[in-house]
C-alpha cells in the first residue's frame, strides 16, 4: 500500500464523513457510529491503516459498551478491525480477533449465516501466518 496516491474519491468520501462526525451532537448515536466505521474503511482503502485501526477501534469500543459484545454491529466492527491487523502483519492479534468474532457469529448468527461465512473464509489464512506456516 506505501507509495500509492490516495484517490481523490476516497479524500471526498472520507472528508465527508469527517464533517458529519464532527457536527453531529450525539457522539455514541448508532448512526454516527456507522459513520466512524465507513470512515475507518474509508481510511484503510486509502492505505493509512494505523489511522483505521484507531478510528476502528474507537467504534468497537462504543458498540460493545452500548450495543453489547453479542451484537452485528460490535462484530462488524471486530472482523474490520482484524481485517486491518492482517493488513499491518500483525497477524497473532488479528487471527485472535478473527477467532473471537467467528466463534460469536456461529452462536449468534448461526454458521450458514452469509456474514459468518465470509468471515469463514478470511481468518484460516491469517491463522497461518500468525503460526509463521506461510509469507504474504
Amino acid at each position: 500500500m506505501q507509495g500509492l496516491r490516495p484517490s481523490p474519491r476516497l479524500e471526498l468520501d472520507a472528508t465527508i464523513l469527517r464533517d458529519a462526525i464532527v457536527c453531529t451532537q450525539y457522539p455514541e448515536h448508532q448512526d454516527t457510529l456507522w459513520t466512524i466505521h465507513h470512515l475507518a474503511t474509508c481510511t484503510r482503502d486509502d492505505g493509512r491503516l494505523q489511522d483505521a485501526e484507531k478510528l476502528q477501534r474507537e467504534t468497537l469500543v462504543i458498540r460493545r459498551r452500548i450495543l453489547g459484545p453479542e451484537h452485528p454491529d460490535t462484530l462488524g466492527s471486530m472482523e474490520e478491525l482484524a481485517v486491518i491487523l492482517d493488513m499491518l502483519h500483525r497477524y497473532t492479534e488479528a487471527a485472535k480477533l478473527y477467532r473471537r468474532t467467528i466463534e460469536v457469529q456461529r452462536r449468534i448468527l448461526g454458521p450458514d449465516h452469509p456474514v459468518t461465512a465470509s468471515t469463514n473464509t478470511i481468518w484460516p489464512a491469517t491463522l497461518l501466518l500468525a503460526a509463521g506456516v506461510t509469507k504474504r
